[in-house]
């Protein structure tokens, strides 16, 4: 999708099938919930630091290439993926977890102000480390952490 996408009422995307990427490639904008369905991906990739609700990750996968003003829900068994930042809070699964997809060829990370974690999420590797053995960065916050799961690396 071109052009401003204005989030004005509570509006659902969906992604049908794995192997389907729907990209919202122009401004993204409002504050009404923002709702991601389907098994295929979702990419946020032109500005939407104008949109200040929330977008929730029912099924499939998000991935966040810019800036959100909003926050981020990924429910259990979605996914989130991508290098943006998310100025609001980002929760990681509801009771049972949530998939992590990162990108180990470079050395950007997810960020977030406020970060959530529960159930277990599950961090894979969608590209492998630019640099075998040493660290990268996953995911960053510069809020407040709640741990209410675990986190498990699946490499």
């Amino acid at each position: 999708m071109g052009g401003t996408l204005t989030i004005a009422t509570a509006s659902r995307v969906t992604a049908w099938d794995g192997g389907e990427t729907g990209t919202i490639a122009g401004p993204l904008v409002g504050s009404a919930a923002l709702e991601t369905t389907g098994a295929g991906r979702i990419v946020i990739s032109g500005s939407a630091a104008g949109y200040t609700g929330t977008v929730t990750v029912n099924a499939g996968t998000l991935k966040l290439d810019s800036t959100l003003g909003g926050g981020i829900v990924v429910n259990d068994n979605g996914g989130m993926a991508g290098e943006g930042s998310v100025n609001g809070a980002l929760t990681l699964g509801a009771a049972l977890g949530a998939d992590l997809y990162v990108d180990g060829s470079t050395t950007a990370a997810l960020g977030t102000k406020d970060l959530t974690v529960n159930g277990m999420t599950t961090v894979s590797l969608t590209a492998m480390p630019l640099v075998a053995g040493s660290a990268m960065p996953v995911l960053t916050y510069n809020g407040t952490l709640t741990m209410t799961g675990t986190v498990a690396e699946h490499f």
